[in-house]
């Protein structure tokens, strides 16, 4: 029997450059918490395709919410920045001087959730060939459409 390498890592992290000059090094938060972003993601569905990405417009959109979509929205988005933000350390429940999501700038927080919402696209995802980027693949075709690759003479499926 062969032993087989453990392909198990770490996530890895990259720096991010927020809107108010700080840098954090963050990670792609864990599948536990992104499995329960549907919930959230379907109060962000209302929201203009194109006004996902701006900040300012996300930020407008939320002050717009029933005030219970808004406290949804508000305690996913601390436990995704404590997850998603390594260095420095945020805590939901801080001890001693540490940090938590509230001591971020307004813009900040928002845009490490929005980052982490993302998939954190900028960051490099591995394979085992090597690596490749979000934006390298999100031009792949989502399906054939019916009859793509069927000749008049090849028999229907």
């Amino acid at each position: 029997m062969s032993q087989q390498e453990n392909v198990w890592r770490k996530r890895p992290t990259v720096s991010l450059t927020c809107p108010s000059g700080a840098v954090a090094t963050v990670r792609r938060p864990r599948p536990g918490i992104m499995l329960k972003a549907g919930k959230v993601q379907r109060i962000f569905a209302k929201q203009e395709p194109e006004d996902a990405k701006d900040v300012d417009k996300q930020l407008e959109f939320l002050e717009s919410l029933p005030e219970d979509e808004l406290n949804a929205v508000w305690a996913f988005a601390r436990v995704v920045v404590c997850e998603a933000v390594v260095n420095p350390l945020l805590l939901l429940e801080p001890k001693g001087d540490h940090l938590t999501p509230d001591d971020l700038p307004h813009a900040d927080f928002w845009f490490i959730f929005t980052w982490a919402q993302n998939g954190g696209p900028d960051m490099p995802v591995q394979l085992e060939e090597g690596e490749t980027t979000i934006e390298a693949v999100q031009n792949f075709p989502s399906g054939q459409s019916a009859g793509d690759n069927v000749s008049e003479d090849s028999p229907a499926m």
